[in-house]
């Protein structure tokens, strides 16, 4: 419900998956796409999103609203 209501108008234009743990995602990221970026959403960078060339293999990541990715991830 809590996904849903975050992806407002476009979730139904991505498919998502909840891994039980970051090393299992890379593990699943390796087998599904190597290859795939994984993009950072973040407000701390100095690179606009309208401005970025995003690829269809992209993988977009997101954090938490009130404090982001761990940085560990972010690294």
């Amino acid at each position: 419900r809590k996904i849903k209501r975050a992806g407002m108008d476009y979730i139904e234009h991505v498919s998502f998956i909840r891994h039980r743990s970051w090393e299992a995602f890379m593990e699943a990221k390796q087998k599904h796409d190597p290859d795939a970026r994984l993009i950072l959403l973040t407000t701390k960078t100095s690179v606009d999103y309208r401005d970025f060339a995003f690829s269809s293999h992209d993988m977009l990541m997101v954090g938490r609203e009130s404090s982001g990715v761990p940085e560990a991830v972010m690294q």
